[in-house]
């Protein structure tokens, strides 16, 4: 994992697996779908971060200023929360929209940083 996009990739789908997962449990205690929750939530959240920083990376890449930091910041991560509620709502999560509120909050912001670090590490290389 030398390459610095992989290093962002997977640390980004670590880390949502391992917070997300946790919310779903501390949401759902005491639901009868406890584990079906909470393995729904970590499995989407690492590969949905895994997935969108992967996105944000390519979408990025492809777009030109002024479109290109909102663009991969927003367009990638709002296509994983549809999919995440989805998900919930096929295993039956009895709280999906409180497990996806700080996803959404965290997330949004977290992808619209990731996004702006983009940016500039792109001008810190661009000649001129």
């Amino acid at each position: 994992m030398g390459n610095p996009a992989t290093r962002r990739t997977f640390s980004t789908a670590i880390i949502s697996a391992l917070f997300y997962g946790s919310w779903a449990l501390y949401i759902n205690y005491n639901s009868d779908r406890l584990w079906q929750s909470v393995i729904t939530q970590a499995a989407c959240s690492f590969i949905g971060g895994l997935l969108v920083a992967v996105l944000v990376e390519k979408t990025f890449k492809a777009l030109e200023p002024p479109w290109r930091v909102p663009a991969a910041a927003f367009g990638p991560y709002s296509l994983a929360l549809f999919l995440f509620l989805l998900a919930h709502l096929a295993v039956g999560s009895e709280n999906p929209l409180l497990l996806l509120v700080p996803n959404a909050l965290l997330g949004t912001v977290y992808f619209y940083v990731y996004s702006l670090r983009l940016s500039i590490q792109a001008k810190s290389i661009s000649p001129g």
